[in-house]
């Protein structure tokens, strides 16, 4: 996905991978699942993450703060 580009919901699906934004890192979470009313925007979710190893922690993130990693 391209950087200047907003993710949507609609671009997401469970077990998609994400990273965050401007970080030092490249840290890839996997979605497990997606917030959204469907009387906002599309670019307006909260997203529950996970990643390989993880014990027992939940992540949320606001969509507009992770990017798709294409694979």
């Amino acid at each position: 996905m391209k950087e200047s580009e907003q993710l949507k919901v609609t671009d997401l699906r469970i077990g998609d991978k994400v990273r965050a934004k401007n970080t030092d890192f490249e840290f890839e979470f996997v979605v497990t699942g997606i917030f959204w009313n469907l009387e906002t925007q599309e670019t307006d979710a909260t997203l529950l993450l996970d990643y390989e190893g993880n014990t027992g922690n939940i992540f949320a993130f606001d969509l507009k703060d992770v990017e798709k990693v294409e694979r």
